[in-house]
């Protein structure tokens, strides 16, 4: 079975539950589209069979969060569920507040939160922190489209965030708190968009089960595999001749100029993703069909 089911993640679950639910329900090769920690709530893409080979062009788009932020409390995990390190009477201005986005919009350095996943000698940060094990992380380059207020009412501040791979939602909160003489941490956290992937195309995780169950691997809920192939690459049309070299391991002329990816169709299906290179395109990933 091959395609993308949009599931809208409950609070207290993990991905991976999620992931390995949809796995054995469907009796395929699954796997998902960007980790939500278990507090957040919101869209979760699942590859399903050849769309697992999608998911890293997914990473390469942007995500949009809903989240809350309250001042005057630090925690160490820059959540709501870790422990309180320390307090402040300092609540910004609102006026403020505006000032300082612009700082945390477009290219720029954040330095991840210690309980997060990135690993550090093999092992993941969060579980070197519950052992007690403080490391200092390095800095990542990250990328904010656009952040916006939706809602101030201290010392809860609501934002809109549009963002890159690899942005830490609970940093911003510890960071902006910091940079307006504060502390914080975050108390809500939902995500609304994956690239292509809107609220729209989810469902919550009973009811999708519920359906499948009557309509099997015909059902409305999942995507087609190559659904989100346009929003990303360029396409190019292939003859039945073009297509079999490709699916051979050859390469084929192209008088496509740009370097990089682009998605490769037959009668509109996709069969290809190639990499075109000095008027050549070279086959990258081969797909069988979404049957």
């Amino acid at each position: 079975m091959n395609g993308w089911v949009i599931i809208d993640k409950n609070e207290g679950c993990t991905s991976n539950f999620i992931t390995g639910r949809i796995k054995r329900l469907t009796q395929s090769k699954a796997g998902h589209g960007g980790t939500l920690d278990p507090f957040a709530t919101g869209i979760l893409p699942i590859a399903l069979g050849q769309a697992n080979r999608l998911i890293p062009f997914l990473f390469n788009e942007t995500k949009t969060y809903r989240c809350t932020i309250q001042f005057g409390i630090q925690k160490d995990t820059d959540d709501w569920t870790g422990t309180v390190m320390a307090t402040t009477t300092q609540i910004p201005l609102l006026s403020d507040i505006q000032n300082a986005l612009s700082i945390f919009t477009g290219h720029f350095a954040q330095i991840p939160s210690l309980f997060c996943a990135a690993k550090v000698n093999g092992q993941r940060a969060y579980n070197l922190a519950r052992q007690g094990i403080f490391v200092e992380l390095a800095p990542r380059n990250v990328y904010v489209k656009e952040l916006k207020i939706l809602h101030y009412q201290p010392p809860l501040l609501q934002l809109q965030i549009e963002c890159g791979t690899g942005f830490y939602v609970r940093a911003l909160a510890r960071d902006l708190a910091q940079h307006l003489g504060s502390l914080g941490h975050l108390v809500q956290l939902r995500r609304l968009q994956v690239g292509p992937f809107q609220e729209t195309h989810s469902h919550l995780l009973d009811n999708f089960q519920e359906k499948f169950y009557k309509e099997g691997s015909k059902s409305s809920l999942i995507l087609p595999f190559d659904f989100c192939v346009a929003n990303y690459l360029e396409l190019l049309e292939l003859d039945e001749a073009e297509k079999n070299h490709l699916w051979c391991g050859r390469f084929i002329p192209c008088s496509f100029e740009k370097k990089g990816f682009l998605g490769c169709l037959l009668q509109g299906q996709l069969v290809a993703i190639c990499r075109a290179l000095e008027g050549k395109l070279f086959p990258y990933r081969c797909f069988l069909g979404d049957k």
